[in-house]
């Protein structure tokens, strides 16, 4: 069964697959495309490369047992993605060899590992390759546990939707951000 909802919060679009929208939020739906409800497709796995660190998170993640989404600071407090919380330990043990200390992390519930959102980026930016769709930046998220993609305008925005929603993504992976042209 699909279900699908894209919503533009003015300048932002997240990607989200929910209840029926609330019409009292101050939410406005600009355009609609299809995502997977708890979809198990899967993109092909992107070659790592130990030179960036990004690589590197997405090796440890693939090792690290509780599917492990990043680490950040929030409210001045380390903090990490587990999409199995239960697996604090043992992942806090592994992410160990990988040079990566967790000790005393607060640990939320993730939806991706960062090896998954590795794999979604990679095999997204491959089929914008043949695309006319202007993306001004794109970032694995690990605040987020989201891939983030800025774009131009709210046209460009609206072409990108339609694009991503025909690429049978999972629900809640993907967020657009209209941010404009980068200028130095």
């Amino acid at each position: 069964m699909r279900q699908s909802r894209w919503l533009i919060l003015s300048t932002m679009a997240v990607l989200a697959c929910s209840a029926p929208l609330d019409t009292t939020a101050p939410l406005e739906p600009m355009a609609l495309a299809e995502c997977t409800l708890n979809s198990d497709r899967v993109p092909p796995q992107a070659p790592l490369d130990s030179s960036t660190p990004d690589s590197r998170w997405a090796e440890a993640a693939r090792q690290v047992p509780g599917g492990w989404g990043g680490l950040f600071f929030e409210d001045k407090a380390l903090t990490v993605y587990l999409v199995d919380p239960r697996q604090q330990v043992e992942a806090a043990q592994a992410l160990l060899e990988f040079g990566i200390g967790i000790s005393g992390a607060r640990v939320k519930q993730g939806r991706w590992d960062f090896g998954q959102l590795f794999d979604w980026h990679f095999y997204i930016k491959s089929q914008l390759g043949d695309e006319e769709i202007v993306v001004t930046s794109s970032d694995i998220d690990e605040v987020r546990n989201r891939l983030v993609y800025g774009v131009v305008d709210e046209e460009t925005q609206r072409t990108t939707i339609t694009f991503l929603g025909s690429l049978d993504l999972p629900c809640e992976l993907v967020m657009l951000e209209v941010r404009g042209f980068f200028h130095y």
